[in-house]
């Protein structure tokens, strides 16, 4: 893979919070994601999916290895990766003002990226509608649902139109239209047609199967499984994305404590 066509390096990479006695919440994780691909994290609850997204946001900082967006490191240049990344938290309730509308959350997050008031109007426009959200950006955030909240979320991080996104859990809370709409923007538009980079996480095996080019499975902040494209083809002809991922999880729990 040519260095070029990399959007995202990572190397070695390592998370140990000293509160949690010592524990890795990362342990040696090594990955690439090339330019305009999307990139699935899976694994049990706890197995360092959101800490793995917050370090390539910029948002902590790893214990050791390396961190590469776009050939620039995140803790070096953070100004650079702000602009270089839109970043949607699994919980987006407490990153709104609850009782200002959905829009005018929007204009106000808008201001931090100098964005052209003509050019945020235009992308709140089509993304509200490929999202389904034209009308319920009028409403106060207070009164909408956590679904809608997740969307406002993400048409958030798409505001500046940023070449990556680090979305941790962004199917969370949407009922099936809402994430059919979500599949389709990733794959038809952010990807496809934008050519933007995505790593995502999500519990949803079948959305993941669905969107992913690379996955990887995490377990206990080590990686335990990565299939590019071409595997993951291979590997779910002769079984589901569910079974492959539970026989892979439960495998590695035998082999730790055998």
């Amino acid at each position: 893979m040519e260095e070029a066509a990399v959007a995202v390096h990572v190397e070695n990479l390592s998370k140990v919070y000293p509160k949690n006695q010592g524990k890795k919440a990362l342990d040696q994780i090594s990955f690439q994601v090339p330019i305009g691909k999307t990139l699935v994290l899976l694994g049990p609850n706890g197995s360092g999916k959101t800490t793995l997204l917050k370090i390539l946001a910029g948002l902590i900082q790893p214990s050791s290895g390396s961190v590469t967006i776009f050939g620039h490191s995140p803790k070096d240049d953070p100004g650079l990766t702000r602009s270089q990344i839109g970043w949607m938290p699994a919980d987006e309730k407490s990153g709104f003002y609850g009782r200002l509308t959905g829009m005018q959350n929007l204009n106000f997050f808008s201001t931090f990226y100098k964005i052209d008031p003509k050019s945020r109007d235009r992308q709140i426009g089509n993304l509200a509608l490929q999202l389904d959200l034209t009308h319920e950006l009028e409403k106060m955030v207070l009164k909408l649902s956590s679904g809608t909240i997740q969307k406002i979320g993400l048409l958030r991080s798409l505001l500046h139109n940023p070449p990556i996104l680090l979305l941790d859990e962004p199917f969370r809370h949407l009922d099936p239209h809402g994430v059919q709409r979500l599949r389709r923007l990733l794959k038809d538009h952010v990807t496809r047609i934008q050519k933007k980079t995505v790593v995502l996480s999500t519990h949803l095996l079948e959305e993941a199967r669905k969107v992913a080019d690379i996955i990887i499975i995490l377990k206990n902040g080590q990686m335990i499984s990565q299939l590019s494209s071409h595997e993951l083809k291979q590997t779910l002809q002769d079984s589901t994305l569910e079974e492959f991922y539970l026989k892979t999880v439960d495998r590695e729990a035998k082999e730790q404590y055998a």
